[in-house]
C-alpha cells in the first residue's frame, strides 16, 4: 500500500479519525496508531518518521510498568484518547499514506451526466421530490416505490448528512413528510440494494404510534416503512421514523443515476452571488482568515449580522452551502460565561441547536465562539482563532427602523416586523366569526391572528406569557374552506408555516365548522369547532391601517356605535361650543379668572385610559382624535 500506521498532527485530524472509528466499531474498541518505543531513551517519532507535535494521552504519557516490553500505542474509538499496550496484543489498525490521504474531508463529486427535466442534481444522482399540499394528495410507500420504478429509479437512499440536509432544505413550506427507501424487514440495506452507511433516526420512539384497536386487531404486525419527518411536533424535522407502509398521506423522494451519455444541464461550480436567497432569508459570505470578532465587524459593515440559525430548514440550507465552500465558517453563536450558556449575536432565541457530536463528547474542546464545520455541525473554538470565512444574515427591510412616512400601529397595539398586534381581546369569549367582526371594528384592515413563520410564533407566545395568558387557547385566523377543500388563512396568504400537534389534519374528514386554535403554552395548533367561544388576537398589516373605530364607552360586548349617534354627538358638541363662544364674548370679564380654559383636562373613561396616559388636553382632542382615525 505504500502507507504507514496512522500519525496524528492536529485535533481536527483526531476528530476526523475518531468519528470514522466510531462508525466502524461496535462499542468501545482500541486501534493501533503509529507510535511506539523500543529502547529506553530512544527519540520517539511517528512510524512515518514525522515529529510528534500533537498528543492526546488518556493518563499523561507512556506506562512505565511496561518498559520491559516494547511499548506501542492505541487510540480509543469512543474517546480518541491514547493508551500504551504490549505490541503483541491484537487490535485493529489505521493506515495513512500521503499520495491518497484517508484523512482528507471528502467533497461532493462533480456531476457526471444529465438528469431529466424537473429532477434535481445531487452528486452522481438525480432526485425527484413529490411534495403534496396535504395528506389527501399523498401516497403509500408501495405506490411511491412503484412511481419511482416507472422512472427507472427507486426511493432515495440517503448516504450522508449532506444529502440528508439537501432533502430537508427542500421541504420547507410543506406540512407532510416523505417516504425514503428503507423498510423494517431489512434496515441494513436500502431498497436499491446499497448498504446503509448513514442513519438519522428520531430520538423519540422511531415507530409511529399504534392505537389500542390496532394492537387488538393485529394491525401492529403490518410492515413498517421509513418516513423523513417534516413536522417538528410529530418527530423532529428531518429525522426518520417508521410508519405503516399502507399509510397514504406522505410525499416521497425518488433517485436514479445521472445519464452519462448526456452532459449535465447544471454546473457544480458557479460564482457565489453577493446575496444568497433561501425562503425569505438573505445570506452573504465573508471570505478570508478572520477571527469571530473580525467576522462580526465585517457583517455589521455590510448592514448585516453574523448568522443565527433557529430552525432545521435553514440549518440544512447552510449545511449544504458550507459543504460546497469546503471550509468551516463562523456563525453568530457565542458565550459570555466560559461556555456554560450560548446566545446569538443578533438576539435570536436559542431553542434550536445542532452541535457536532464530536464537539459534545470532547471535554477538552474549549472556546466561547462557534463555527459551522463542513458537515454542518456546530463546533466551539477560541474567538481569536482565524477561520477561512463567516456567514452573515441580511435582515429583511421590515426589521429595520421604520421610515417617517410609514403608518404607525394604533395606540395599545404592538409592532412586530411588518404587523400590528392587539392582545386585549385574549380574555374575551367569542366565536370565530364574532372574533373576526370584533377585530374589524377595532381596525378596518385587521383580522384574527395569522402566523407566517416560527419567529412570529415565538413573538406571540412571548407576549401571551408576559401577559399571564400562557395557558390560554386563542383563535388562529385559519379555517377549512369548503370551496377549495383546504385549510386557508383569513387574509389569503400562502401556508408556508404550520405547527400542528401531529402530521396535520386529513382534509377529507373536515367540515365547514372546522377552525384552528393555538395554545399559549407551546404554540401548537389544534382543530376546534368554529362555534366555540375563545379569546383571540387581532392583527393588521403595518402600513395599510385605515381607521380605528370608536369603541363603546359603557358596553363591553363590542357592538359598534351607530354612525348616526356619532353624528348627533358631534353636532351637539358643535352647538355647545358656539353657544359658549357667544357667552364668552358677552361676558369676557367673568372669564378672566379662567385663563387656562383652553388647557382644561378631559379625563378618559375606563375603556380608553391607560396608566401612562390618563388625561388628554381638550385643545389637542381634535388632533388626537384624528391620529386615532389615521391609525
Amino acid at each position: 500500500m505504500g502507507a504507514h500506521l496512522l500519525a496524528l498532527h492536529s485535533r481536527e485530524e483526531l476528530h476526523f479519525i475518531k468519528e470514522r472509528l466510531r462508525q466502524l466499531s461496535l462499542g468501545q474498541s482500541d486501534w493501533w496508531i503509529g507510535l511506539s518505543i523500543v529502547q529506553p531513551g530512544e527519540v520517539v517519532r511517528w512510524s512515518d518518521g514525522t515529529e510528534i507535535d500533537f498528543h492526546n494521552w488518556a493518563d499523561g504519557g507512556f506506562h512505565t510498568n511496561l518498559r520491559k516490553y516494547e511499548v506501542c500505542v492505541t487510540m480509543s474509538s469512543s474517546t480518541g484518547k491514547w493508551s500504551t499496550s504490549k505490541c503483541s496484543d491484537l487490535h485493529g489498525y489505521v493506515c495513512k499514506r500521503k499520495t491518497v490521504s484517508v484523512v482528507e474531508t471528502p467533497r461532493e463529486p462533480h456531476y457526471i451526466g444529465g438528469c431529466p427535466e424537473n429532477w434535481l442534481y445531487f452528486g452522481h444522482k438525480c432526485l425527484l421530490l413529490h411534495l403534496p399540499d396535504g395528506p389527501r394528495e399523498g401516497k403509500s410507500w408501495k405506490d411511491a416505490q412503484s412511481i419511482c420504478s416507472l422512472f427507472e429509479g427507486s426511493l432515495v437512499a440517503i448516504e450522508d448528512e449532506i444529502e440528508q440536509a439537501y432533502i430537508t432544505m427542500l421541504l420547507q413550506g410543506h406540512s407532510v413528510g416523505v417516504w425514503i427507501g428503507l423498510r423494517d424487514e431489512d434496515t441494513m440495506k436500502w431498497t436499491n440494494g446499497k448498504p446503509v452507511s448513514y442513519t438519522n433516526w428520531s430520538p423519540v420512539e422511531p415507530k409511529s404510534y399504534l392505537t389500542q384497536d390496532e394492537w387488538l386487531t393485529g394491525d401492529a404486525d403490518e410492515p413498517l416503512c421509513t418516513v423523513l419527518s417534516n413536522n417538528h411536533n410529530f418527530h423532529l424535522t428531518g429525522k426518520w421514523y417508521d410508519e405503516k407502509c399502507s399509510e397514504s398521506g406522505y410525499g416521497f423522494v425518488c433517485q436514479k443515476p445521472q445519464d452519462t451519455s448526456k452532459p449535465p444541464t447544471h454546473t457544480y461550480y458557479h460564482p457565489l452571488p453577493e446575496n444568497i436567497e433561501y425562503r425569505s432569508h438573505s445570506y452573504n459570505v465573508v471570505s478570508g482568515n478572520v477571527s469571530w470578532y473580525d467576522a462580526l465587524k465585517k457583517c455589521i459593515e455590510n448592514d448585516s449580522d453574523l448568522v443565527s440559525i433557529t430552525d432545521a430548514y435553514h440549518q440544512a440550507f447552510l449545511t449544504v452551502l458550507v459543504n460546497r465552500l469546503a471550509v468551516p465558517h463562523w456563525i453568530g453563536l457565542y458565550s459570555r460565561d466560559s461556555g456554560i450558556n450560548y446566545q446569538w449575536s443578533d438576539g435570536s432565541g436559542t431553542v434550536y441547536t445542532h452541535w457536532d457530536a464530536a464537539d459534545d463528547d470532547d471535554d477538552f474542546v474549549t472556546g466561547e465562539c462557534v463555527y459551522m464545520d463542513v458537515n454542518g455541525g456546530w463546533r466551539r473554538a477560541d474567538c481569536e482563532t482565524p477561520l477561512p470565512g463567516a456567514l452573515c444574515h441580511v435582515p429583511p427591510p421590515s426589521s429595520k427602523p421604520y421610515i417617517c412616512n410609514e403608518t404607525p400601529c394604533p395606540f395599545t397595539w404592538l409592532t412586530f416586523e411588518n404587523g400590528c398586534y392587539n392582545f386585549e381581546s385574549v380574555v374575551e369569549k367569542l366565536t370565530f366569526e364574532e372574533a373576526r367582526e370584533h377585530c374589524k371594528h377595532k381596525v378596518k384592515t385587521s383580522d384574527v391572528l395569522t402566523i407566517e413563520n416560527e419567529t412570529e410564533s415565538r413573538f406571540v407566545l412571548e407576549q401571551l406569557s408576559l401577559s399571564g395568558f400562557l395557558h390560554h387557547s386563542v383563535w388562529l385566523g385559519l379555517y377549512f374552506n369548503i370551496d377549495t377543500d383546504s385549510m386557508d388563512w383569513v387574509d389569503g396568504s400562502p401556508m408556508d408555516y404550520t405547527n400542528w400537534a401531529d402530521k396535520g389534519p386529513d382534509t377529507k374528514l373536515l367540515t365547514a365548522d372546522t377552525c384552528v386554535t393555538i395554545k399559549g403554552v407551546d404554540g401548537v395548533w389544534h382543530l376546534s369547532s368554529c362555534m366555540e367561544r375563545l379569546g383571540f388576537i387581532c392583527k393588521a398589516a403595518l402600513g395599510v391601517i385605515t381607521e380605528v373605530q370608536v369603541e363603546p364607552l359603557n358596553d363591553l360586548h363590542h357592538d359598534a356605535i351607530p354612525a348616526a349617534a356619532v353624528v348627533v354627538a358631534v353636532l351637539i358638541f358643535a352647538l355647545l361650543a358656539v353657544a359658549m363662544w357667544f357667552v364668552y364674548k358677552k361676558n369676557s370679564v367673568r372669564f378672566r379668572g379662567f385663563s387656562t380654559f383652553g388647557r382644561a383636562y378631559y379625563r378618559q373613561t375606563s375603556s380608553q385610559a391607560t396608566e401612562s396616559d390618563g388625561n388628554v388636553l381638550i385643545t389637542d382632542l381634535d388632533a388626537h382624535s384624528g391620529e386615532e382615525h389615521a391609525r
